[in-house]
């Protein structure tokens, strides 16, 4: 009986999950997410209604969690705020929607805590809600215009939906193991902290989704080996048993990366998805780049990347260096460069149109991504 009603609950979300996305979002986009949040709410208050708050014990472990927890938040936010640094800062004001968006948080973990701890009997329970609980934050995060295009939907595996499993499964783990209130305090951390904290960093939204997968998935690393060591009897010490050298150089190696890939610093990340000619830069390498290069530090051979008239980024060799001295003391030294264009002629460049010097060439890295994105149809 106890499982039929899970059951009845997990079905009417997900019926609600169908209609919000084909209908209520299309027709009512302004009050949609009102909408969504007094669903939530309904939904939790009839969970309750049915089940009651179930209780369990706390465990000591919540503490080594919770070190883990704020350990990695703070090297989250420095990074993210040394960012902000190159990027810019925005400011923020809190809005009723920031409001109603921290009920629909709050609200969404409470349901899940009584779904699943009031069947714990049960191995089904905590794989169907978080899974119910995905597709209702997928229905709320996705536009079903913009899906038609496979294109999009790859940035979207990127931007929204890895994210939002990976922090769904932490949050599970959490409420059916640790305690509901550090499930609440870290969803609304790293969801609202956007728009609760009054200064911000310009980033853009590739780079706060990179940031959120990797914070996501190295605390669901640390609590899960955590947990698993409580279970199996193993002494909880200190942070290290959730998280050992090697994961924490790991961390540190993905955040580099991430901080190279989001544009925001002199030194940058791109990903080539052509092969280039005269050079060994091919589709899917990482060429390694520095920013506002002066045309006096190139020389014949470098490989620069142009931005055309079309507003694109290419990738040329210098083929040849014009050097043009001056007639008088006071002017410096004209520098005219060429490049072999995909015609393979020789085209002299516009200067102030080098945006970009490679340093190095990572070869493969983004590849498979780009495999990936040519199997759903976004071509490249």
């Amino acid at each position: 009986m106890r499982k039929s009603k899970g059951l009845i609950l997990i079905i009417l979300t997900l019926i609600f999950s169908y209609f919000y996305f084909v209908s209520i979002k299309v027709n009512c986009p302004v009050y949609a997410p009102s909408i969504l949040a007094a669903f939530i709410c309904c939904i939790t208050y009839l969970a309750y209604e049915l089940y009651g708050f179930p209780k369990f014990n706390d465990t000591p472990i919540q503490i080594i969690i919770l070190k883990g927890i704020i350990t990695l938040m703070v090297i989250y936010f420095i990074s993210i705020y040394v960012l902000g640094a190159f990027a810019g800062f925005t400011k923020n004001v809190f809005t009723l929607t920031t409001f109603v968006t921290v009920i629909s948080l709050v609200s969404t973990e409470v349901f899940r805590y009584i779904l699943i701890n009031a069947n714990r009997d049960s191995d089904m329970f905590p794989f169907l809600t978080t899974l119910t609980i995905i597709i209702l934050e997928l229905t709320a995060a996705l536009d079903v215009n913009t899906m038609i295009s496979t294109g999009m939907f790859a940035i979207y595996i990127t931007t929204i939906i890895t994210p939002i499993i990976l922090r769904n499964i932490l949050l599970t783990l959490y409420c059916q193991h640790i305690n509901i209130r550090i499930a609440i305090v870290y969803s609304i951390i790293v969801l609202e902290y956007k728009t609760v904290i009054p200064v911000v960093p310009n980033l853009n939204t590739l780079t706060y989704a990179y940031a959120d997968i990797l914070l996501s998935f190295f605390v669901l690393c640390i609590s899960y080996r955590v947990i698993v060591k409580n279970y199996e009897g193993y002494p909880m010490i200190g942070l290290i048993d959730g998280m050992n050298l090697v994961e924490f150089l790991l961390f540190f190696m993905f955040l580099f990366f991430g901080v190279l890939v989001s544009g925001t610093t002199p030194v940058q990340l791109y990903v080539s998805k052509n092969d280039i000619r005269n050079v060994s830069i091919e589709k899917g390498d990482a060429p390694l780049v520095i920013k506002g290069v002066d045309e006096y530090d190139l020389e014949e051979r470098d490989i620069i990347m142009y931005l055309t008239e079309n507003d694109e980024l290419k990738i040329y060799p210098i083929n040849t260096v014009e050097k043009i001295q001056p007639t008088d003391v006071k002017q410096k030294e004209i520098r005219k460069l060429y490049v072999l264009n995909e015609k393979n002629e020789l085209v002299l460049l516009d200067n102030k149109r080098i945006k970009n010097k490679v340093l190095f060439n990572i070869k493969y890295i983004f590849k498979p991504a780009l495999t990936i994105q040519e199997k759903l149809g976004g071509g490249c």
